[in-house]
């Protein structure tokens, strides 16, 4: 895995960011996570191998929907790497999960998530929509 800073345009959601990078999105300050983390100064990474990105800023916005609703909605995510991932999503009470997914852009936007067994709240976050293998509706959360 790679950490690293992507420099989005202004204006622009991460969503919508990672989306228009067609083959590779830079990064600066990157890293391989684990033993002998060497930081490179700029690395090129193909969009396509990217998982998720989660935004460390809080005026970066994960997507440009104008209409979030109150309560986002929670899901439980398989990912084709076999992580589960419970995942508040931008989505109303009435709309169909696979019409949201049907419709969802390349990078999914998420408003939280955690990984079960980790304590770590991440998010917002675009996630990679062709590695999710399956969802399943968790219910409304306190």
């Amino acid at each position: 895995m790679v950490e690293g800073n992507i420099h989005v345009t202004e204006g622009q959601s991460l969503s919508v960011f990672l989306t228009t990078r067609r083959v590779l999105a830079s990064l600066t300050e990157a890293r391989w996570v684990g033993p002998g983390m060497q930081v490179m100064p700029h690395l090129a990474v193909r969009t396509e191998k990217i998982l998720y990105a989660a935004s460390l800023d809080d005026a970066l916005p994960v997507t440009t929907n104008l209409r979030t609703p109150a309560k986002p909605r929670w899901v439980e995510l398989v990912l084709d790497d076999e992580t589960i991932m419970h995942a508040a999503l931008f989505i109303t009470e009435e709309q169909r999960l696979t019409d949201y997914f049907d419709a969802a852009p390349v990078f999914l936007p998420i408003a939280q998530a955690t990984i079960p067994g980790s304590e770590k709240m991440l998010g917002p976050l675009a996630l990679q929509s062709s590695a999710i293998l399956g969802i399943r509706e968790l219910g409304p959360r306190t």
